[in-house]
Order: C-alpha cells, then structure tokens, then sequence
C-alpha cells in the first residue's frame, strides 16, 4: 500500500489535474 501511495505522489506531481480527472469520476463534471 505505502508503494502504491508513493506512486499517486510521483504521478500526482508528474500528470497535470486533467489526467487525474478520468480515474475520479467524482471530481469529474
């Protein structure tokens, strides 16, 4: 778990908002 937490990190800071959009539908409009 704490491995795939660091990779959110590493991907958060990497990928733009947009990119992250489609794996939350929540937060998509």
């Amino acid at each position: 778990m704490a491995k795939e937490s660091r990779q959110r990190s590493s991907w958060m800071e990497v990928a733009p908002a947009p990119i992250i959009y489609p794996e939350k539908p929540s937060s998509s409009p």
